[in-house]
């Protein structure tokens, strides 16, 4: 749990606690327009014993990456129940796995879920509906955060009778290479597991069933020291009910090493515990476009291993087990162009019989009745007994993507699919996806379904101010369908709006900039500025289509109610300013002038009042005190001889001076009297600077490049340096003391009463510095502390907006990007601690020596250490210890972050200085 600080000095002065997971909003709000992808995917369909339709699929919503959607239609597709369910894993792309229906009509789902960790699969979870659609129950199996298990690459699991659940599969971290653990479970009807073990299965290849309560399994074992795969058939009732026997058939064995048991093999239980084992291989070899089928009776003993014909070619279909407890292969004869019913006679060797209708199948399944389908397209799909004599034929419209079908009644079958469409007409991707089902006789389409989701949006950029009421304005762009990143291709429409929220985040309007408008926050490289008036008008100087190299701007005004009003054409503004009467926008030369330029229009009408021209100087900032306006100027000389820095008010310059061999203004801040600190560097003379509006001028020489630098409300100044120091300054540029080093990227600083929050888009970290340049806390946020995402409220609350969401599979048109924004809270909601409790901080804790540069001892009175969590500052884990007294020597110098679990699950965390 989460508890304030600002406990007592003696505790922050001894020890650092850090929070290192992702901080939590006390408030959050997700935006979008739905608009970029909208993928709905059919997976499986069941009928219950009441002829409904029950469809398994996915969904995309605003703020996970799939739902899993479940929709129940009665006999006439009339909607009965629909339902959707998220799992709340970090990325939360749920995707189902198998679907059962119980003899109750009640439906399981078996699925996963990803974390950003997974490589693959993820989290496994167990969804229960009722026949009327209640959720009976929604379990993980592991742990939510991933701390057990980010993944697995095996699972299978059997629905039971009495509506208990057997379950395998195999855990593994991002550090493991092999899958050799495998955990069994035994689910109840409620979700409870009621038994487990565990197994180590050495195997560089599974294929497994499970029947009746029992785990079937076909391993290739590597053996390391000539690289070849020994074969091994398990049987598993439970822990120490286990059966192994090796397979040293040469047939099987030479056939087997060409081929991929997991992905090639297909295998079948009959009534009497005959195992059998179906592959097709694929490789480039002599067993390609051969089936091999084998036997292994219920003693474990091979009976036979079979291939087909070396003159035959196949193409596998499918294999089941038939009425008459026997196995039926189906194949397409790609010398015939038929389908070859594959059996075994009573010598045991393979017969096949060919269908005379001489069509190729494309897939297949088998009913409860014993009566299967084969689909030849994916609009045909055509009945078989089991006799193998064609009943009927039925057709689908042809109008999606055939993906599952399942038999109603004997009349009537039920399909199910995804249709595809483009978002936009000119896209280039068919992003556009809708679940569909069609009911079926022989002779027509009786009824059928979609559906279409909300989908996702791309928001691309993003940007938050705050009005005078504590209201928060949202400037978002966002794609409107998929961009195409190639050459030629067309890209998306732009949607540009602003949304305003209350302090609560509460939604007040929402209103879309006019269609012209190239982009609300950033354009050809360079920040749109804004201002906001005392009465909480909103100016915006914002770019289109025009005669300055297809480059022209316009002036709008948005009102506190979101009416966008035009002013008028205007200029280019790198600086832009507006006070009481007046609008200042400045454009720096060589960017479409041979000259900077202050352009001053009327603020009602946006007419200009005056231009002045200030040749090549650059501006820097424009402020107003009082009734007069200022503005700080900068002209750089080349040559090695001094450059210039100037102040104007009112137009008319009132000083300059002389900053002699300098290489440029590169970071500065000014505050609301005027008063400019500014870096500048020279062969080594690297200075923080400061100038005053009356020309009073001192300075403070650095020891490397001033990276950033950032005032506390007192006054003080935290300088942060190339070489990854950190000094502090009072606020006559006196040295005050050295603070820690931190060493990150791209660092960016926000004041917060009087700490200094140092953010970083490498990570989307941030650091809290107290005064003296200490490190109190660090955490992780979902968004990046900057100036376009990232404000102080009125309140003290940190407010951020940003983007969230990843790209599905491997292709950029389907990736989507929800916008954000969250409150934060203020610095004691922000100041935390990760996981300590009182009794925590009342243990005598002692750790020694700190610093270190070997050796350190860790000691928790009264409590037992489990372990002990070695992470860099920017919260990578490193190693991990079991005992007391952790070795460091291995280790560079610099700072580090251990946390120590105590058996009784406290967690304490501190700082450490290897030297």
């Amino acid at each position: 749990m989460k508890r304030k600080i600002l406990l007592t000095i003696f505790i922050i002065s001894q020890i650092h606690f850090f929070s290192q997971d992702v901080l939590t909003p006390i408030r959050s709000e997700s935006f979008g327009l739905n608009k970029h992808t909208n993928r709905d995917i059919s997976y499986f369909s069941n009928v219950d014993a009441n002829k409904n339709t029950i469809i398994v699929g996915t969904t995309e919503k605003d703020s996970t990456f799939t739902d899993i959607i479940t929709t129940k239609m009665d006999e006439n597709f009339n909607l009965v129940w629909q339902k959707k369910i998220s799992i709340l894993t970090d990325l939360s792309y749920d995707i189902p796995i198998k679907s059962f229906i119980s003899s109750n009509n009640e439906l399981y789902i078996l699925g996963r879920s990803a974390f950003n960790a997974s490589y693959s699969n993820g989290l496994i979870f167990i969804v229960k509906y009722s026949e009327t659609g209640e959720l009976v129950f929604n379990e993980t199996i592991g742990n939510i955060d991933g701390s057990d298990y980010v993944d697995y690459r095996y699972l299978d699991a059997q629905l039971n009778s009495d509506g208990t659940m057997n379950l395998v599969y195999s855990p593994v971290d991002n550090q493991s290479s092999q899958a050799n653990s495998f955990t069994f479970l035994k689910i109840s009807n409620q979700g409870d597991i009621l038994d487990s073990f565990s197994l180590d299965i050495p195997q560089n290849g599974i294929k497994g069933v499970i029947k009746n309560e029992k785990y079937y399994f076909l391993i290739a074992e590597l053996d390391i020291t000539n690289y070849t795969n020994s074969y091994k058939f398990y049987k598993i009732q439970t822990e120490n009910n286990i059966s192994i026997s090796e397979i040293n058939n040469a047939t099987f064995t030479s056939y087997y090493n060409n081929a991929v048991i997991s992905g090639q093999v297909t295998m079948h239980i009959d009534d009497s515990e005959n195992c059998y084992i179906t592959c097709y291989n694929t490789s480039n070899n002599d067993t390609k476009k051969k089936i091999n089928l084998s036997k292994i009776d219920n003693s474990n003993t091979l009976v036979y291993s079979n291939n087909t014909s070396d003159v035959e070619n196949y193409f596998l279909i499918g294999s089941f087990i038939n009425e008459q407890d026997e196995i039926t292969v189906l194949a397409n004869n790609l010398n015939k162009n038929t389908i070859d019913f594959i059996s075994v006679d009573e010598n045991n060797l393979l017969e096949a019989t060919s269908n005379t209708n001489n069509f190729l199948a494309t897939g297949f399944k088998k009913n409860k009745d014993n009566t299967f389908f084969i689909t030849t397209s994916n609009s045909n799909i055509r009945l078989f007994s089991n006799e193998h004599i064609e009943l009927k034929s039925f057709n689908t419209s042809n109008s999606y993507e055939l993906i599952d079908f399942v038999n109603i009644d004997n009349q009537s079958i039920a399909t199910i699919g995804t249709r595809y469409n483009k978002m936009f007409p000119e896209s280039d991707y068919f992003t556009q996806l809708d679940i569909y089902s069609e009911k079926l006789n022989d002779t027509q389409i009786v009824n059928n379904y979609s559906f279409s989701g909300i989908g996702t949006s791309k928001a691309f950029q993003q940007k938050v101010i705050i009005d005078n009421d504590n209201n928060y304005l949202v400037l978002v762009t966002e794609k409107m369908g998929p961009e195409y990143l190639g050459i030629g291709g067309a890209n998306p429409y732009l949607n540009k709006r602003i949304i305003k929220y209350d302090s609560n985040l509460n939604k007040i309007w929402e209103t879309e900039v006019p269609e012209h408008i190239f982009n609300l926050v950033n354009h050809g490289g360079r920040d749109i500025d804004f201002f906001i008036d005392d009465s909480n008008h909103l100016y915006l100087n914002l770019p289109r289509s025009g005669d300055n190299y297809g480059l022209g701007y316009d002036l709008y005004k948005v009102n506190p109610n979101g009416d966008f009003d035009f002013i008028n054409t205007t200029y280019v503004a790198d600086k832009f300013h507006v006070n009481e009467n007046l609008i200042f926008m400045a454009e720096n030369y060589f960017l479409y002038e041979d000259a900077s330029i202050l352009h001053i229009l009327d603020k009602e009408n946006g007419n200009l009042m005056e231009e002045i021209n200030i040749g090549h100087e650059e501006f820097l900032e424009i402020f107003s005190i009082e009734n007069d306006y200022y503005f700080y100027t900068y002209e750089e000389i080349t040559n090695n001889t001094p450059d210039f820095l100037y102040l104007y008010k009112n137009g008319v310059k009132l000083f300059t001076r002389n900053l002699s061999n300098n290489y440029g203004i590169y970071k500065y801040e000014i505050d609301e009297e005027g008063t400019l600190l500014f870096a500048t560097d020279y062969s080594g003379e690297r200075k923080l600077n400061k100038i005053d509006i009356n020309n009073s001028y001192s300075y403070y020489n650095t020891s490397d490049d001033i990276a950033t630098f950032k005032t506390f409300k007192n006054g003080n100044i935290f300088l942060y340096l190339d070489d990854n120091s950190t000094l502090i300054l009072d606020e006559n540029l006196n040295f005050i003391t050295l603070g820690e080093t931190i060493n990150t990227h791209n660092p960016y600083l926000m004041a917060l009463e009087n700490y200094m929050l140092l953010g970083t888009s490498f990570e989307n970290s941030v650091r809290i510095i107290n005064q003296k340049g200490e490190i109190i806390d660090y955490f992780k946020t979902k968004g990046f502390l900057h100036n376009w995402y990232s404000k102080l409220d009125n309140q003290g609350n940190l407010i951020m907006v940003g983007q969230f969401g990843d790209r599905i599979y491997t292709f950029n048109e389907y990736s989507w990007f929800r916008g954000f924004i969250h409150n934060y809270g203020t610095l004691n909601n922000i100041l935390s601690v990760d996981d300590i409790t009182i009794d925590n901080i009342e243990d005598d804790f002692t750790l020694y020596p700190n610093p270190t540069s070997d050796i350190l001892n860790i000691n928790i009175q009264n409590h037992n250490i489990e372990k002990i969590i070695l992470y860099d500052i920017s919260g990578k884990k490193l190693k991990v210890f079991d005992k007391s007294s952790i070795d460091l020597m291995e280790f560079k110098t610099g700072l580090y972050i251990i946390k120590i679990h105590t058996e009784t699950r406290k967690v304490l965390t501190s700082k450490v200085i290897k030297i």
